[in-house]
């Protein structure tokens, strides 16, 4: 019951209300800050580790996929087969998605009441990794060097691959050009004549014989054609400008407008 605007009856003011409002706030922002903190590492090999730990169910999943490729388990791979044609020729698939973040959601509400009930253990969703053992000044300055050496060198390979679309894109090598346009002709002609569902049951059939005896050879000559093709397009052009400093460029503004005063005048 509120009687006036500080004096409320069976509750704390709104004043106290405030406060203890803006206490629990802030202790929740200090016990995040806290865990990022704590998730923070330091050193470049670690951070690698932690990445990969991170990664593992996507990485999980990708080598039981390339399993299920390579036949390496007939039955299962087969299982798999059939199981994706059925969705595909019954028009399941715009509902594959949907049940997607469907079942995303119940695994999320499932674990969350299973750590309510205390059931999932006091450290449930811990990462754990191995320290990386000691090493002497030297040994990082050269772990530095090649670490940065790696992420040069995949710069280097980015940069090259959108410069040789780029040259594309742009005509700057006309014959594939001409090519690619065409794959993108017919790509949209059949899209656009055949029903998607015969597409995407081409596609995986093309994804999971690869690997088999009757089309391994087939397959690797069409892959070292593309490759073939792709190392003859020429990267686009770059310029590197030298450097000017801030000084510099006033000046030769300033320079620029005297010019342009003394053929005015």
């Amino acid at each position: 019951m509120v009687l006036s605007k500080n004096l409320v009856v069976a509750d704390v003011t709104l004043v106290e209300r405030a406060a203890m409002t803006c206490k629990e706030k802030c202790q929740l922002v200090e016990i995040t800050q806290a865990t990022i903190d704590a998730a923070t590492l330091k050193g470049i090999p670690s951070n690698i580790d932690l990445f990969k730990e991170l990664m593992l169910p996507l990485t999980m999943i990708a080598k039981n996929i390339e399993r299920l490729r390579r036949w390496e388990e007939p039955h299962l791979t087969i299982s798999f087969l059939a199981f994706s044609y059925l969705i595909i020729f019954r028009n399941l698939l715009p509902y594959i998605f949907p049940m997607m973040l469907m079942v995303l959601a119940a695994v999320m509400l499932t674990l969350k009441g299973l750590k309510d009930q205390g059931r999932l253990g006091r450290f449930f969703g811990k990462v754990t990794i191995r320290d990386q053992p000691p090493s002497n000044t030297i040994q990082k300055i050269i772990a530095l060097r090649d670490a940065m050496q790696d992420v040069e060198n995949y710069l280097q390979n980015m940069n090259v691959t959108l410069l040789k679309i780029r040259t594309i894109f742009l005509a700057g090598y006309p014959q594939i050009t001409t090519e690619v346009a065409m794959v993108l002709f017919s790509s949209a002609a059949i899209l656009l004549v055949i029903p998607f569902k015969y597409v995407a049951a081409c596609l995986l059939f093309d994804f999971f014989t690869r690997e088999l005896e009757f089309r391994r050879e087939m397959a690797e000559k069409f892959v070292t054609f593309l490759k073939e093709r792709w190392n003859t397009v020429p990267a686009a052009p770059v310029a590197v400008l030298p450097y000017e400093s801030k000084v510099s460029k006033q000046g030769n503004q300033q320079k620029k407008i005297d010019e342009e005063t003394k053929k005015k005048l």
